[in-house]
């Protein structure tokens, strides 16, 4: 079995209970832009990220003025109306805490990193990190924010793992040739994680099968099997 030396986190639905906030905010902000869409339609696609919300729901020119208007009015929504309320998965802190002892932590987002940082500032979780990914990162590259991450945190993908909640965050990591560990908490199903190596509940849920085993996370035997797989 392989040796991680590095985890790869995707904060929003992860470790932070934000999904909620940011689909409606774009639903809101796509709303005010005479936008029509529905909430269901933003939340299936929030996972990847926002320049398919805009391209994909509403049918805009990345570059075009009506596109970053919608951009201005999500950011205000988001910072005025959701932000202070949102909060981090029970155990989220402990969890990366504890992480954080054994292996580097990498945040990889498509989020702005003014939303990203004012958000890991919010729920504390700043301090349990080495650094971040954030869209800043790949306005001008072709590189993914996970194939920015690896570079960042030096070290190879076979010494990394992620740790994520939407399909897209699984896939991503997969096409980069690192394995995820996923959490439902995001709004996905299990079977929605199905090509994950092992799926909890929330961070509490993986904390606590830790503490119980007393066990690192690769000695962790999840739904599937963790230890085998990786």
């Amino acid at each position: 079995m392989r040796k991680i030396e590095g985890l790869l986190i995707d904060v929003d639905g992860t470790f932070v209970d934000s999904n909620l906030a940011h689909a409606q905010s774009w639903h809101e902000a796509l709303k005010e832009a005479g936008i029509e869409t529905t909430y269901q339609e933003v939340r299936d696609n929030l996972g990847l990220g926002s320049d398919t919300l805009l391209s994909r729901i509403g049918k805009l020119q990345l570059k075009s003025k009506e596109a970053q208007r919608v951009r201005d009015i999500r950011r205000e929504i988001f910072h005025q109306r959701y932000l202070k309320s949102i909060k981090p998965f029970p155990s989220a802190q402990q969890l990366l805490q504890e992480l954080n002892r054994e292996y580097k932590i990498f945040v990889v987002s498509s989020a702005t990193e003014e939303d990203l940082e004012a958000l890991l500032k919010q729920t504390g979780l700043l301090s349990y990190i080495e650094g971040y990914v954030s869209a800043k990162d790949t306005t001008d590259s072709n590189e993914s924010p996970i194939e920015v991450a690896i570079r960042k945190i030096q070290l190879p993908a076979s010494k990394l793992l992620m740790l994520g909640s939407s399909p897209y965050a699984v896939d991503a990591a997969e096409e980069c040739g690192i394995k995820t560990i996923a959490f439902t908490c995001g709004g996905w199903r299990e079977r929605d994680l199905q090509d994950a190596v092992a799926v909890y509940k929330d961070p509490d849920d993986l904390l606590h099968t830790m503490r119980k085993k007393n066990a690192h996370v690769l000695d962790i035997r999840g739904h599937r099997g963790l230890s085998e797989n990786i």
